[in-house]
Parts: structure tokens; sequence; C-alpha cells
């Protein structure tokens, strides 16, 4: 029979089927049917396995609706689901619920040690408001002497301020954290700005840079503008005093003015291992150089030219420290230090003409450093304070506090006049400054462990020789011998790395 009928168990579906048997059957009650789990219907003429009808029962559909049925139940079952997972969600904030969330920074307590320096360290507590203000977090200030520092097995802080010449010593102990590269060239830190000699040297230690500068002091003739001869002192035969400290930065002063007069009789450029042999760590200290200009010093302070009363000539710098020399309201010259006429060469082993224009800027006896130690368990806004302290303005209130600093960046010569604290100046001073600061010769005070031992036993021994009738050579053979005690003091390996991290070199392989 062809016609369209309904389901008899009202299941709603329409179909129009023909059965053998004749007759209109619902469509899950053929009576023909053999087995219910082997049952096939024809839709759209392919036979496929259907559970509605039976395999024997030879019905044909157009349609069947069920499945459109089947559908609408699945459909039913994914919207009740996706309906009951959004109720046990919470609502999103809305605009003005977040601008009413309060938004609070961890304050970060970083504590820093200064060394060595009271002025400085006040600096510091001046800076703890504006730092503040900026990160939410607090600055803690402790006070150290560089004895204290040396004696100490560890130090516990986030950021150290300390001499320069100390950065192999507090690398050798491995205390310093190096200072990443993304850092150094950040805008804000601005590092072409600083002067050539802190960017390219100071500031360099075994390929790394271990600390940011706070100002390095060139070493420079000082004395007052009346008492200035009326020949321009160009070499040390225009000056026939000797060259005391006029700064308490200087404490070994015949150390000081000894490797002054020797290094003038260096090349330029020529070997910058002047104190010790990178390989082996012996002592350069009997060298040509170095008797000829002991020999010259011991001279001038055997004599009555050294009499303090009528030398007035020192080696200091241009800072706030007071000058016992000068007289009220007098004007202070800061100049170059005299060259010397002749070089020595080594390799030819003779004495030559120096025909060098300027003398080498002498470097790392004073100058201040900031790291980040190791110890810290915030360094990454240890290294955020180390940025704001060596750049900008804080930079500046910092640095010109300190009797051992100077500026450092180009764009602080011209606010020189604060490291003068209200000094009268010579008006050349600013300008020899950054000239020394800018050149490429350059002597710098060994950074290696024991550094201030060496210099002692120098100073001790040129003290007691200005009193005797001991030849230059005699006591620099002393000083030489107690080196090499020092070097094994301190361990020659360990010396040698240091002394070659000091000059750029590659550790030596033996």
């Amino acid at each position: 029979m062809n016609e369209r009928s309904q389901c008899l168990v009202g299941c709603h579906c329409w179909l129009v089927q023909q059965c053998e048997a004749g007759g209109r059957y619902s469509c899950r009650r053929c009576p023909h049917r053999q087995s219910p789990k082997k049952v096939v219907t024809a839709i759209n003429g392919d036979n496929k396995y259907n559970p509605l009808f039976p395999a024997n029962c030879n019905s044909k559909f157009l349609r069947h609706s069920g499945l459109t049925m089947l559908r609408t139940l699945w459909l039913c079952l994914v919207c009740a689901a996706v309906a009951t997972i959004g109720c046990n969600q919470k609502p999103a904030a809305t605009v003005e619920s977040l601008a009413k969330t309060p938004t609070t920074r961890a304050a970060v307590k970083l504590n820093i040690v200064v060394i060595d320096d009271e002025k400085l360290a006040a600096g510091i507590n001046l800076l703890r408001g504006e730092w503040s203000e900026r990160s939410g977090g607090q600055m803690v200030l402790s006070e150290m002497s560089s004895k204290e520092l040396l004696a100490a097995e560890s130090v516990s802080a986030d950021l150290v301020i300390y001499h320069s010449r100390y950065v192999g010593t507090l690398v050798d102990r491995q205390w310093l954290r190096p200072i990443r590269n993304s850092l150094l060239k950040n805008p804000q830190f601005d590092f072409g700005d600083l002067l050539p000699l802190v960017r390219n040297r100071t500031m360099r230690f075994g390929g790394e840079i271990y600390a940011l500068s706070l100002g390095e002091p060139p070493l420079m003739l000082s004395c007052p503008s009346d008492a200035l001869p009326a020949k321009e002192v160009r070499q040390w035969q225009d000056l026939p005093f000797g060259l005391p400290s006029r700064t308490p930065e200087l404490q070994q002063r015949w150390a000081v003015e000894l490797l002054v007069r020797a290094v003038s009789y260096l090349p330029p450029n020529s070997d910058i291992a002047v104190l010790f042999d990178p390989r082996s760590m012996k002592p350069r200290i009997e060298s040509p150089p170095f008797v000829k200009a002991l020999d010259e010093l011991l001279a001038v302070y055997r004599s009555d030219k050294s009499e303090e009363d009528e030398n007035q000539f020192g080696i200091a710098w241009p800072t706030s420290h007071s000058y016992e020399k000068a007289g009220e309201g007098a004007a202070i010259d800061f100049l170059p230090l005299p060259k010397a006429s002749k070089v020595y060469r080594a390799s030819r082993e003779t004495w030559e003409a120096n025909d060098a224009e300027e003398p080498a800027t002498m470097l790392g006896f004073a100058g201040r450093s900031v790291s980040v130690l190791r110890s810290s368990r915030n360094s990454a806004s240890a290294f955020k304070l180390l940025l704001w302290l060596a750049s900008g303005d804080a930079s500046i209130q910092l640095s010109q506090r300190s009797e051992g600093t100077i500026w450092f960046r180009t764009s602080q010569v011209a606010k020189a006049r604060k490291w003068l604290a209200g000094q009268n100046v010579g008006e050349g001073a600013t300008a020899a400054v950054t000239k020394l600061l800018s050149a490429d010769n350059c002597f710098l005070l060994p950074r290696i462990p024991g550094i201030d031992d060496y210099l002692l036993t120098l100073d001790h021994e040129i003290e007691q020789a200005v009193s005797s009738e001991s030849s230059a050579e005699e006591v620099l053979a002393s000083v030489a011998a107690k080196w090499e005690s020092i070097t094994e003091q301190f361990d020659r390996k360990r010396q040698r790395k240091a002394y070659r991290q000091h000059l750029g070199f590659a550790d030596f392989d033996e």
C-alpha cells in the first residue's frame, strides 16, 4: 500500500511503507522481523544498519524524521550543559569595579653598604625619599671601613659603594654580580654619555662590567694661582719641588709620587703591565724607569728644596676637599702632571726622546664604584636602584658629595662646579679634567687583592730611604722581595688571574 500514514504507536513520525504482508505497522513493530540486532533499512536507496526496522521487512522509506528529533535532543543537552557551566562562573568585573580596586606595590627593602665615605653616605640618606616615591621601596643604609670590608668573610647587603680599586678583590671573592648588557643599553643609563676612560677602562674588569662608576678623578698638579712659577710647568725639570699629597684620599704619598714619576718615563701605551709580569707576577719595580724616578725623588727630599714653607705644589684633583696651602680667597690651579723629557724603551733597553704631548692619565688612586652583591635576595630591584644611582640627576646629587669623585659624564661637564662646593678653582680646571678623562694613554692602578698592602710596603720603604743613605737600587730590591711575599700570601695563581683580568687579558694557561 502506498500512502502516507502515521506511526501507530504515536511517535508522530510520518512514513510511507509497503510491507509484503500488507497493512500498516508501526516503525518498531513489524511482525516479520527475525533478528532485532540485525536490521536494515533503505534510506535514499542505500542499505545501512538501523535498529528501527527488521532485516526482512522490505519496506521503502522516503524519510524518517526520528533523525531530526535525535539532533534536537543532542542540541538541547549541549545548551543545558553550557548554561550550567555559565551559572558557576563569577560575573566579569566592570570598568567601575576595576577602577575602584586598589593597586598596591610590594615594598622592597634594599640594604646599601657605603665604604669609607661619610659624606657620600649622607647623600644616600637624602635620596631615600625620592627612591621611595619612584619605586615604593625602601633604602636601608649602613657604613663600614675598608679594613672591615677586607677582613669580612661576607657582606649581607644588596648594594655596596666602595673604592674602585677594590673591584678585583670583590670579584676574586665572588661577591659581585656582573651587570647585564641589557641594563648598560638602557636609554636611562646612557652608556655613551660616560667619558671615554671611565667607559672603556675603569669600569671594565676581565671582559665584564661588575660596577658602575660614581666618578674617577685623575691625579693632577695642584698649586695656588699666586704661587705658580712664571715658566709653564711641563716637565719635571721645571718643578724643583716634590709633590706631596694635598688630599686625604691619597694616603701613601711617597708611593704615589714615585709611581707618577716612573710612569712618565714609559712610552705612551707601550706596555700597560707596568708593575708586574702578567705571566709570572714577578715585580717590575726594579726596572730603569723606577730606579730613575726614585733617584730624583730621593734627591729632592734629601735637599733643602723640600721645605714645606717653600713648596706649595702637590698632587690632588678638583673636588670639595680643603687645600691647606691656599690662602684665603686664593684660587687653586689644577694642571696636568709633568711629563718626562726621555722615555725608556724596554725592547731596546735605551732611553729615547719623549715625543708625547701629554703625560699618561693616572687613575685608580681614588674613585667610587657601586655594585650589586650576590648575597642580594632582590637582585632585580637592586639593579634598578644601581641604574638610578649612577645616572641622571641622582648621580650628580650623590657623586658631588664625595671627596673621592669627579664628574664622569659628558653631560655633567657643564655642571662641574657642583663638585667644587664653592671652592675658588682656576678657570681651566674643568677643561683639564675632561681632557684627561678623554685621553687614550692612561695608567690604571692594579685592581688586585692586596693592592693596599703593595702600596703601603712601597711607601714605607721610600720613607725610610729619605732619611737614610740607601741607594734607589737597594730600596727597590727590598720592595720587590716584599712584594713577592705579598703575592705568595694571596696565592700567586689567583693574583695572576686578577692582574690579567685587570689588564683585560685572557687567563694564562701554564
